[in-house]
């Protein structure tokens, strides 16, 4: 494992804008500074609004958002792919959360 990173989404816009619908399994943008290259494998603490407990998987890296981001307004880091039971697990939460919201062409961290 490379790297180990909690991602804490308190609200439901929250998880929109990290929210990566357009990856095949789905797959949630974690901001970060951390040196972390594509194709890496990540372990991801995703806790969910109104959620107690976290959903652990282990992710890919498939999106990077640079450090030099900043200078044009958009937040540093990266895209995982949920994967495994758990990353599907999440994934089915989120879409549920978001049932509304899915196709909407609000602005998210990603496009």
């Amino acid at each position: 494992m490379d790297e180990e990173l909690i991602a804490t989404l308190k609200t439901e816009e929250a998880l929109y804008r990290a929210y990566m619908p357009f990856v095949n399994k789905g797959g949630i943008f974690i901001p970060t500074e951390n040196n972390i290259s594509l194709g890496d494998k990540v372990k991801v603490s995703l806790l969910l609004p109104n959620e107690k407990e976290p959903i652990v998987f282990i992710g890919k890296v498939i999106w990077i958002t640079p450090k030099s981001a900043n200078e044009s307004h958009r937040t540093p880091g990266i895209g995982v792919e949920l994967r495994g039971v758990e990353g599907m697990r999440a994934r089915k939460k989120i879409e549920l959360l978001l049932k509304n919201r899915l196709g909407s062409h609000q602005p998210t961290e990603t496009l």
